[in-house]
């Protein structure tokens, strides 16, 4: 079974409604990945991701 180390951003993205396109392709990423159990996640990753996505300029300008 192969591994798959998918970057901290991509998850940003798939948050990013500002972005629709990045997101969807995010998501897709996402899935694919993880419907194969491929999915490696690193530490530093869950933690840019989460800082990311709870700042208070992200949940304003991204996730309403």
């Amino acid at each position: 079974m192969s591994r798959v180390l998918i970057d901290s951003n991509i998850f940003v993205y798939a948050f990013d409604r500002a972005d629709p396109d990045k997101r969807a392709k995010a998501l897709r990423l996402i899935e694919e990945v993880t419907l194969k159990d491929d999915l490696v996640l690193s530490a530093a990753a869950r933690h840019h991701r989460l800082s990311t996505i709870y700042t208070e300029d992200f949940q304003h300008d991204r996730l309403h």
